[in-house]
């Protein structure tokens, strides 16, 4: 009866260890997974960071304002206007202008 006992009670350990180790591998893989999904968005925010970045750098290197003063001479005036009359016929604009008058 003693020996039926002790077999009982060794099953009973066996199977709580069993359980025990199940329980930690399921947890630490779905740890994993959290993980792993967390490490994925965390790569892609920085992946967009980084292009938003690019591109803005970009457009402050290709930007450009005119600024003119706000007292021109005549002389300025007409150079002024000689630029963009030279602006304009290299762009081709002048060209469309003519066709809708």
């Amino acid at each position: 009866m003693e020996n039926k006992k002790h077999r009982w009670i060794l099953y009973f350990i066996i199977i709580t260890i069993l359980t025990t180790v199940s329980v930690q591998l399921y947890w630490n893989y779905k740890n994993y997974e959290q993980n792993k999904q967390r490490v994925l968005n965390e790569i892609q925010l920085s992946l967009d960071n980084s292009i938003e970045a690019y591109y803005v750098n970009l457009s402050k290197k290709n930007h450009f304002a005119i600024i003119e003063p706000e007292k021109l001479t005549a002389s300025d005036k007409l150079k002024k206007d000689k630029i963009w009359k030279d602006v304009f016929k290299t762009s081709g604009l002048k060209k469309e202008k003519s066709k809708i008058t």
